[in-house]
């Protein structure tokens, strides 16, 4: 039998289509098509699972959250070839930049003393609160209180700040001969410091509910103390949502390694940030059991965190966000325009749906 046929080279007709984008065209808004598509549910590492999914109509179109895009100009299709799993068109759209701020622009907070700063987040009834569960606990444990008050408690708090600062090897050394530190041995004598810290409390221990899942429920409440204080601060017209790694290398069950980071043993935070670099809204990583609300699990870990930190906050109409590759979804980008918001980030290949883009290899020799 001939193969020669069956072996011949396609013609030019026969060849599948392959778009050329310039580097502009890459930041124009694609024609928004009807989605379905979601990540997996949250996951206990930085890789989210981001498989194409070939159910029709199963994706969001849009690689930027602007509502402002022009209707006028003709349409060009470039649809992709037909492609087993694949239904999506896409189209390109003039795009027009132009929108109307409506956020306030917010100057940089001045604070005369670093301990005003403190305050502001940490209250006086946050000391009360731990002076009293401290107590508390003591009387559980030795069936005597430590008779600690708010005052002791800031002393307490501050000595640990302190030794943050100094960053010596043991506790000990604080009140050593030769490595004696005035400015913390003076303020508390060693005995008094190690009995604190064996009983400090935040919550009674007995007042857990079996169903909270919640793996930072002793420290609670001054998570909440803190995130109620950041959601007091007006947000500025361009919002940045990223990861921060607070360093720790003891035991602990939500502790996180990430390669590459300055400091990459430690608790991951997502954070949402004013341009002077105030937070505005936190959510401590915890695995699976991450607190997200319902409504944006479905968007995965990345994208649904940055939904479930600004759904938290008052933003107002076309105020910006900014985040990297681990949080951007055309899905992510498709909602904050419903909600009214801009999106800008950068974007993993295999989340781009069947966008014919330029190869990285080509943009980088132009």
């Amino acid at each position: 039998m001939d193969g020669s046929q069956n072996s011949a080279e396609p013609g030019p007709s026969q060849r599948p289509r392959h778009l050329r984008v310039n580097q502009q065209q890459i930041l124009n808004i694609f024609d928004q098509i009807d989605s379905d598509i979601s990540d997996t549910d949250l996951l206990d590492s930085d890789e989210e699972q981001d498989d194409y999914d070939p159910r029709p109509n199963a994706g969001t179109a849009a690689v930027s959250s602007s509502e402002s895009a022009s209707t006028e100009g003709e349409e060009v299709d470039v649809r992709p070839p037909p492609r087993k799993g694949r239904t999506k068109v896409w189209k390109k759209k003039k795009f027009d930049k132009a929108y109307k701020s409506t956020a306030p622009s917010l100057p940089v907070p001045g604070h005369d003393e670093p301990i005003n700063y403190f305050a502001e987040y940490l209250t006086e009834d946050f000391f009360e609160i731990t002076a009293n569960q401290t107590n508390l606990y003591s009387v559980q444990k030795t069936g005597k209180s430590i008779d600690t008050n708010a005052v002791e408690m800031k002393k307490f708090f501050g000595i640990h700040v302190a030794m943050g600062v100094f960053n010596l090897p043991r506790y000990r050394m604080y009140w050593g001969t030769r490595t004696r530190i005035p400015l913390i041995a003076d303020m508390m004598n060693f005995n008094r410091f190690s009995r604190l810290r064996s009983f400090v409390h935040l919550v009674d221990n007995t007042s857990k509910d079996p169903d909270n899942l919640d793996r930072l429920w002793k420290l609670r409440p001054i998570i909440d103390i803190v995130q109620k204080k950041t959601q007091t601060i007006s947000p500025s017209e361009h919002l940045s949502c990223d990861e921060q790694m607070v360093p720790f290398t003891g035991n602990l069950d939500i502790k996180q390694y990430i390669r590459g980071k300055p400091c990459p043993w430690g608790i991951k935070i997502f954070v949402l940030c004013n341009t002077d670099g105030r937070v505005l809204s936190l959510e401590i990583y915890q695995g699976k059991k991450t607190n997200m609300a319902e409504e944006y699990k479905s968007f995965g870990l990345g994208a649904g965190m940055v939904l479930n930190l600004a759904g938290r906050l008052q933003l107002v109409e076309f105020t910006k966000l900014y985040f990297d590759n681990f949080f951007t979804s055309l899905a992510l980008l498709e909602r904050l325009s419903e909600m009214g918001l801009y999106g800008t980030g950068t974007i993993r290949s295999n989340r781009l749906q069947g966008a014919r883009l330029e190869t990285d290899s080509d943009m980088k020799k132009r």
